[in-house]
């Protein structure tokens, strides 16, 4: 059996500690398109939570006058 340095090697199961730290921190890029669906549905988001926000405010000054 060959001798591997100890980042090569096994941690539980057959799973090595450089295979481990790469599935942690280099994730897939994400895909052009996801992005600027994720970045319109957060502007519509937005939008919604104003006039939520706006409509909320209104409800509370009809409760006092």
């Amino acid at each position: 059996m060959k001798h591997q340095p100890w980042w090569r090697r096994p941690l539980i199961g057959e799973t090595s500690a450089w295979e481990k730290l790469k599935e942690i921190f280099f994730k897939p890029d994400v895909p052009h398109e996801q992005i600027l669906e994720h970045d319109t549905a957060m502007q519509e988001a937005e939008k919604l939570a104003n006039v939520i926000a706006k409509f909320d405010s209104l409800m509370i000054l009809n409760l006092f006058y």
